[in-house]
């Protein structure tokens, strides 16, 4: 998101404010607004898809900790040029799968044409792309923080130094 220092303004002052979608107004009283719709909706989504990041990161932590970017890239869009998916990267396809049907339910499109169709697509599956590979990458830093002052603290022990 792009910081515009107007529009921050008018968020503090509760003035009308773009979204981005469209015009709401922030009331000072607390009274519910369109903002509420939106917000509504996200709190529906946000744990539905940090639930498949998290089963998908725990149920295959060991394999996908060794892997590229590319294996989890191609298991998440459920192709590879190369070579076929292994059953790890079948598996996480159809976890993928099962999400971006649960999420089009939830937001309730009703018909919608392919491009827009596809759009949604296109966006769940590099979100959950992105979010699989910062949740594998924050465990990597983590193990190596940990392993590296483990080791040292080994180390410290071995020789008697504090």
């Amino acid at each position: 998101m792009v910081y515009y220092p107007s529009a921050w303004e008018d968020i503090k002052s509760h003035k009308t404010v773009m979204i981005g979608i469209g015009e709401s107004k922030m009331e000072n009283n607390g009274i519910s607004t369109p903002c509420e719709g939106l917000r509504t909706l996200t709190i529906q989504i946000r744990p539905v898809i940090a639930g498949a990041v998290e089963t998908i990161c725990r149920k295959h932590v060991s394999t996908l900790m060794l892997q590229p970017p590319c294996y989890i890239s191609s298991a998440v869009w459920g192709a590879d040029r190369k070579d076929p998916l292994d059953t790890i990267q079948m598996d996480i396809k159809h976890i993928c799968e099962c999400l971006e049907k649960d999420l089009f339910h939830l937001l309730d499109l009703g018909e919608i044409a392919k491009e827009q169709h596809f759009a949604l697509h296109y966006f769940f599956r590099e979100l959950l792309l992105i979010k699989i590979c910062f949740t594998l990458e924050h465990a990597r830093q983590e193990s190596r923080f940990f392993l590296e002052g483990a080791g040292t603290a080994w180390a410290n022990e071995a020789t008697g130094h504090a």
